[in-house]
């Protein structure tokens, strides 16, 4: 069986491979190269990648027709390529080094006001342990950067390091082809990796499992070795079983494979996983057990964001495990690339070797020395990444101030990214522990597979294709089937996962919703299609608290369905599930709304109704809204029939007044006032009537009193001249 799938990968490269231009009188051909060479895979550099870089050129003409500006490399950690800040103090001694005229004792007046004191002493220290960052340097690396590795080293894991079993390197991925290179001495040693691809080298046939970090099986490739896989657990936080270690060096060895070495990423690419240290401890046992090198590649050391998993180093956990493992091989590899330093350009990372035969390290020496020297800005950012300024100098708090916050940054990216990744339907990923990777997984519908064959690509390969050419985003995809013997259970499991890799890019809209849209396409793109009519079932709906399809953003909504099976037959309903498309086409999906499962038998003539709940969190505006229900009749197919298919508008939920909301307010209003208007407004009248009527009574009393004044004769007389009353009323005053 091993065989026979080998030689059918075997086909599917050789017709990758160009055809010959047997006619061609050059030397240098491709009939004539390295084999080797032409065995290497690196997908990091590979059609994707030249795809992202001819949008890129094409973005830069003064008119063109892409829905987008410019390119998101989402494949690859290059954190300054998306606007990470560099570190300033770094910088500031990198600039006086390359122009040593500005701390010349005649300078030093101006330089003192644009660089702080510790910059400049320490760009000082590094030009008299260099002479020139323009000359060649020891092909081992500076001295005096390597007795600084050592002290961080020794700092860290608190046993002591050898400055001369350190080897400064152009950034992690030259160190480990230079340990690769020496390790593997003939066509059959074998280096277990991380997640690799597996190889077998007698005809250079490839299967291709993943997750993997295409470095080390490119590198294999390159020196004709064999790549022995293991398996993370994706269940399990995409964590190391030693079982799976011990099933994988045992079926190496069955085919004669020399197996050497384990390679282990922590915290892990693309995988974002961080090891315990019991783990660590059990992988160290494990390699003891077998005679294996252990080559461990730490470079994600500073980015970790479980707080119950901190970083530990593979060597702090053997020094700690006594003396039965003093001789133990180990290869550690730190990058100036990761981490809150993020200068990958600088090209500058280190390896050091513990429990390593000194004429070993003498073969590294010389393969470095090949090279001459690593680049000189590279030595002297390993030396600022592993000395950076101490508590009490000049530029420290601003340092701490910067570092902060680009790990908040990142963590904080981390959980949005994961968390938007979560709530689409179809595509699961876990939260990363560290690194600065997610790698979501994805669920293909089955026209998604059926194109990707007609195409010739691999399913994650094409939607990653199709992401870069509608957004600009560019993933990088790995397939995770595995080609192993496995029951078909199993395979038709694995068969509908696919994996796509993404750098934990800043948390701009586009790096965020873009991926999701188009995951939403992919996912439901086969559902459109297939809908369709089944003329035995009618449907039925309304909102039951929504009216005038209405709704609130964030807020829970129901739609009751009804069904009504007009046949003879039964109809089992199996699922209910809608998405939103534009209020102008049904048929592209925006998003994915939840599923349910009602396993529920219809029987002919008998009605149903079903509740379907949903959470639209959209943007307020105007959507198409589509319900499917899945069914099937005795002994048929799966059917998919739209029972809801209309224009919805979704308000904002702080505002929250859906027509629902506005009609029950309106008739609040309409019966408050009823009733003001026939309780509080019938008591005024009643006592305006009373206050009237006590009105008239007071003023028909006075108006008595005063009559009876009159009849009495208690006339008010005063006022009269004594001249002009009459006889009468003169006598009558005289007798009062």
């Amino acid at each position: 069986m091993l065989a026979t799938k080998i030689s059918r990968m075997n086909s599917k490269l050789l017709t990758k491979i160009p055809a010959l231009n047997l006619s061609s009188n050059k030397t240098f051909t491709l009939d004539k190269a390295n084999q080797q060479v032409k065995n290497v895979n690196y997908a990091v550099r590979g059609e994707l990648a030249i795809r992202a870089e001819f949008l890129r050129s094409e973005l830069n003409k003064t008119s063109h027709d892409f829905p987008f500006q410019y390119i998101t490399n989402c494949n690859i950690g290059n954190p300054q390529q998306l606007n990470q800040k560099p570190i300033t103090f770094f910088r500031q001694v990198l600039s006086l080094i390359d122009n040593p005229d500005l701390i010349l004792e005649e300078n030093l007046h101006l330089t003192k006001q644009l660089y702080p004191p510790d910059a400049i002493t320490r760009a000082k220290t590094m030009l008299a342990a260099l002479g020139s960052s323009g000359s060649y340097t020891h092909s081992q690396g500076i001295p005096l950067v390597r007795e600084n590795v050592a002290k961080f080293i020794e700092e860290r894991d608190g046993y002591p390091s050898n400055p001369d079993h350190i080897f400064l390197t152009a950034g992690a991925s030259p160190g480990v082809q230079t340990v690769l290179q020496t390790l593997i001495e003939h066509a059959h040693v074998g280096v277990i990796c991380h997640s690799a691809l597996f190889i077998s080298n007698i005809h250079f046939q490839i299967m291709i499992p993943i997750p993997q970090y295409p470095l080390y099986t490119a590198a294999i490739d390159l020196f004709n070795g064999t790549a022995v896989p293991y398996y993370l657990d994706e269940e399990d936080s995409w964590g190391m079983s030693i079982a799976e270690l011990k099933k994988s060096i045992k079926q190496a060895r069955e085919l004669s494979v020399d197996v050497r070495a384990l390679c282990v990423i922590n915290p892990g690419n693309p995988t974002g996983q961080c090891l315990t240290e019991r783990n660590i401890r059990e992988t160290i046992a494990f390699c003891k057990e077998e005679g294996l090198v252990l080559l461990a590649d730490e470079v994600y050391q500073k980015n970790t964001y479980a707080k119950d998993l901190p970083f530990h180093s593979f060597k702090k956990v053997l020094r700690s495990m006594g003396d039965e493992y003093k001789d133990f091989e180990l290869i550690s590899f730190h990058s100036v690339s990761k981490g809150m330093v993020g200068e990958c350009g600088r090209r500058g990372g280190y390896f050091e070797c513990t429990g390593i035969q000194k004429e070993v390290m003498d073969l590294f020496y010389k393969i470095s020395s090949v090279s001459l020297c690593p680049p000189v800005p590279g030595q002297i950012m390993v030396d600022l990444m592993v000395n950076p300024p101490k508590s009490g100098d000049f530029s420290f708090e601003s340092y701490t101030e910067e570092l902060n916050a680009i790990y908040n940054s990142l963590a904080s990216r981390a959980e949005k990214l994961a968390k938007a990744f979560n709530e689409l339907e179809g595509i699961t990923c876990n939260y990363a522990q560290g690194a600065m990777y997610l790698f979501p997984q994805i669920r293909p519908p089955p026209k998604a597979i059926e194109e990707a064959k007609k195409q010739g690509r691999k399913v994650d390969e094409m939607y990653c294709m199709e992401l870069l050419n509608a957004t600009g985003v560019f993933f990088g995809g790995d397939n995770s089937q595995q080609e192993e013997e496995e029951n078909s259970e199993q395979k038709n499991q694995r068969n509908n996962k696919d994996y796509c890799q993404g750098y934990i890019c800043p948390s701009n809209k586009k790096c965020v919703d873009a991926p999701i849209r188009c995951a939403c396409e992919v996912r439901c793109e086969d559902q459109v299609e297939e809908e369709e009519k089944v003329k035995d079932l009618e449907f039925f709906h309304v909102f039951p608290k929504n009216q005038y399809n209405v709704i609130s953003s964030g807020k829970k909504t129901e739609l009751l369905l009804g069904l009504k099976n007009k046949g003879s037959g039964d109809q089992n309903i199996r699922e209910v599930y809608g998405y939103f498309t534009p209020k102008d086409n049904f048929n592209k999906i925006l998003r994915n709304l939840t599923r349910y499962q009602y396993p529920v038998k219809l029987e002919g003539g008998d009605e149903l109704t079903i509740p379907y709940i949903f959470l639209p969190e959209v943007e307020p505006s105007e959507y198409g809204l589509v319900v499917i229900v899945e069914h099937f009749g005795q002994g048929e197919d799966k059917h998919r029939s739209v029972a809801f298919q209309d224009k919805v508008k979704v308000v904002g939920s702080d505002s929250y007044f859906d027509f629902e909301s506005i009609s029950i307010y309106i008739i609040g209003l309409l019966l408050a006032g009823f009733l003001f208007k026939n309780y509080f407004g019938s008591s005024n009248r009643e006592q305006s009537k009373k206050q009237k009527k006590q009105q008239q009574k007071l003023k028909s009393e006075e108006r008595e009193n005063e009559i009876k004044k009159l009849n009495e004769g208690e006339l008010d007389e005063d006022w009269i001249p004594q001249l002009r009353k009459s006889p009468r009323l003169k006598d009558k005053q005289k007798k009062n």
